[in-house]
């Protein structure tokens, strides 16, 4: 007998009007005997994201939850990073006192049939965790070779962020 695990999966969306709906349809048609809900952030649209993604939601009728919110994060903080972190703090509100797994995807996917099946089969027995790790120079016995990476990675990603922000 498989264990049921309740998990949430997490969307960040911003104008995602043209994508929205194929990710919930393809959500909707998980061969998975899990329950979930779907946890969307749309942030700084200016499309119809949210609006198609509540109609999507309401006439796919599936046995998934959707909650979707809106917010409208102030400029420099208006990138993919804070309403992925949205979308998981709404995640991990959607499953309550039990919890379960989160995961995550973006707006514009559209995950196989088995995509939810993988990732639980994936975290069982084990749970898996990500996240950035935060490493203290003053600290930490680490070779300056990891703090140099780490510096580089970090100027990577706010660049990225940077793109993603003027798009």
């Amino acid at each position: 007998r498989r264990m049921r695990i309740n998990a949430c999966i997490c969307v960040p969306a911003r104008n995602e009007a043209a994508h929205i709906a194929t990710l919930l349809d393809a959500l909707a048609h998980q061969d998975v005997d899990h329950r979930f809900a779907v946890a969307i952030c749309v942030n700084n649209s200016v499309d119809d994201t949210a609006r198609i993604a509540r109609d999507v939601a309401q006439r796919l009728r599936s046995g998934m939850t959707v909650d979707i919110r809106e917010f409208a994060f102030e400029a420099e903080l208006a990138h993919a990073g804070s309403a992925r972190r949205a979308a998981m703090d709404l995640g991990a509100e959607l499953l309550g006192r039990d919890g379960g797994l989160l995961i995550s995807t973006d707006a514009d996917c559209r995950p196989p049939e088995d995509w939810i099946a993988a990732n639980l089969a994936a975290a069982l027995p084990n749970r898996i965790v990500g996240g950035r790790i935060e490493l203290d120079e003053s600290e930490s016995p680490q070779a300056p070779e990891i703090f140099a990476l780490r510096r580089r990675m970090d100027d990577y990603w706010r660049r990225v962020r940077a793109i993603e922000g003027s798009i």
